[in-house]
């Protein structure tokens, strides 16, 4: 799925995808309109993690076509509904130290929309350049180490591979983002906003899904998995965190997020 490549058009208020080719079909471009279209069906029972929510069929025959063909099995695209669903990720980290002392501030169980724990994922370039450091340094040690691919040039490692969607520079050490509880947003007009730390990213260990070069799909057999096993596996789980707000979590995704 990492190759399919979306494309935000704010003036046109569309999502743009590029569905790659695939030995029966050429590659295609599909435009998305973010809102539902007026004579869209509106259903209750779709479910994600085994959580149900209601949503929007949308998208024209030739791009669930296309879709199904690249994804090897039927796709259905669905735009999600106005109804939130709570933070999957909440309750495990309830007793946390970053999340505990808000809960019990009153401000209710926080919610999401579409996603399945939270709706931001923040990392950090001092990280990115540490793994990128140990990739110079430790990577050949590893058995599988693709060394014509990893040549030592920190841009080598893509921060893309962590799927962030807020980046920041400027922490000081690498890791400095585990001792984050809160944050504060600023936006265009001066308003700050605070979002809380809720979890550690899971996909990081559990799926690997780091290791995944996101301009070809392929799945590398050392980087960046095994290199942080021995320092950060007490780290649950290694890099890069997810925030929930208590209040205004639904609108801060347009408003805020696309607009930095």
């Amino acid at each position: 799925m990492v190759l399919l490549k979306p494309t935000l058009n704010f003036e046109a208020s569309t999502l743009i995808l590029q569905v790659p080719s695939t030995p029966d079909a050429p590659s295609s471009s599909h435009s998305i309109p973010f809102a539902a279209p007026a004579d869209a069906e509106h259903h209750h029972t779709f479910q994600i993690w085994g959580s149900q929510f209601d949503g929007y069929e949308v998208g024209t025959p030739e791009l669930l076509c296309s879709l199904s063909d690249f994804m090897g099995r039927p796709v259905l695209l669905i735009l999600k509904g106005d109804t939130p669903r709570a933070a999957g990720v909440f309750d495990e980290w309830r007793q946390s130290d970053a999340v505990a002392p808000v809960y019990g501030e009153g401000n209710g169980t926080p919610t999401t929309l579409w996603s399945d724990m939270a709706p931001v994922l923040i990392v950090s370039e001092e990280s990115r350049r540490k793994v990128a450091d140990m990739i110079a340094r430790e990577g050949k040690e590893h058995k599988g180490f693709d060394g014509e691919r990893w040549d030592g040039k920190e841009e080598s490692l893509e921060i893309e591979r962590w799927r962030g969607n807020v980046v920041v520079e400027g922490v000081g050490e690498p890791w400095e983002e585990d001792s984050w509880a809160e944050i504060q947003f600023e936006r265009p007009g001066g308003e700050r906003v605070e979002w809380f730390i809720s979890s550690r990213c899971a996909r990081c260990i559990s799926s690997q899904l780091p290791n995944v070069d996101p301009a070809s799909g392929i799945r590398d057999k050392v980087v960046p998995d095994k290199l942080l096993r021995p320092s950060r596996e007490n780290v649950w789980p290694f890099m890069a965190s997810k925030i929930v707000s208590f209040t205004l979590l639904q609108h801060l995704i347009k408003d805020l997020i696309f607009e930095m």
